[in-house]
């Protein structure tokens, strides 16, 4: 089960905010106060998944000093500031959901995001090697951790629990990418190009397949071959992403016209949050034009 299914389930109540703590301890004395504030979190979940955060935060604002201690008002200000990137604020948010219910999965998963995010690799294996204990074959914990030693630069241990992931889950094209990836920065060449090719076997229009070859390739200095499939990725699927690699690759070539349109189109797909990789790039233009 993914972390969104997951998600999904708890907002519709089949999985219990309160696991640790008797709800006898709330600070609401009328059940059907509860009832409300657990209708509200429902209602919240309803606007996350249309994207409605303005609608979300109203609601919090108005149920949070009603019942402050509730784990899944907790748990859904970090969705909300996690959305936003601002992962320092989102973390302090599930260390008070895991202060009332530790085995809170959701929250271990995202505050281990949350950690890799602020490249911090070992607050994350902390807390994601948590839910291996709670939920053994639970596939994102494992992927996730695999991020976490990649990021430490503990390759072995990487792979360890990647291997572990794509046991439970052969099929899944991610894992594969991922392990694919993960052979790419572990500068195991053979096994990492064998791997890309055994997924577009699979999956020919795979963007994420194309993109990260490209990847493969800059990084080994092959910058036109690079170029060729990020091109192909960009085709399948536009992204700020990949406008900004296709920018840097372009330019790294002396294919300025090229590069100046990718680094704009980055500009204008690049979401408010990205204001380091924004400035980058604003700074490279000024230059080029």
């Amino acid at each position: 089960m993914s972390f969104e299914e997951r998600e999904k389930l708890r907002s519709l109540g089949y999985v219990e905010f309160f696991e640790e703590k008797d709800l006898k301890e709330s600070a609401l004395s009328d059940p059907k106060d509860k009832i409300k504030i657990f209708a509200q979190i429902q209602k919240a979940y309803d606007f996350f998944w249309k994207r409605q955060l303005d609608k979300i935060e109203e609601i919090l604002k108005e149920i949070s000093p009603l019942d402050p201690d509730n784990p899944g008002i907790h748990y859904l200000y970090a969705r909300l500031h996690f959305t936003g990137a601002k992962f320092k604020e989102a973390s302090e948010e599930l260390k008070k959901v895991l202060q009332i219910n530790s085995r809170h999965t959701d929250a271990l998963l995202l505050l281990g995001l949350c950690y890799l995010n602020m490249n911090e690799p070992l607050s994350a294996i902390k807390e994601l090697e948590k839910i291996p204990q709670i939920i053994p074959q639970d596939v994102e914990s494992l992927s996730l951790l695999s991020m976490a030693y990649r990021d430490k630069g503990d390759f072995p241990k990487s792979l360890e629990y990647l291997e572990k992931a794509i046991n439970i889950s052969s099929d899944d094209i991610n894992l594969r990418l991922q392990l694919a990836e993960t052979y790419d920065l572990a500068n195991e060449d053979e096994r990492a190009l064998k791997e890309f090719e055994s997924i577009l076997k699979k999956d020919p229009d795979n963007p994420r397949a194309y993109s990260s070859l490209g990847i493969f390739y800059m990084n080994r200095g092959q910058f036109e071959r690079g170029i060729s499939f990020l091109e192909k990725s960009s085709q399948l699927s536009p992204s700020a992403d990949i406008y900004y690699y296709l920018g840097f690759a372009y330019k790294k070539v002396g294919r300025n016209k090229e590069a100046v349109e990718s680094l704009k189109k980055f500009i204008e797909l690049a979401p408010p949050y990205d204001q380091e990789r924004i400035k980058i790039v604003q700074k490279m233009l000024s230059s080029m034009e």
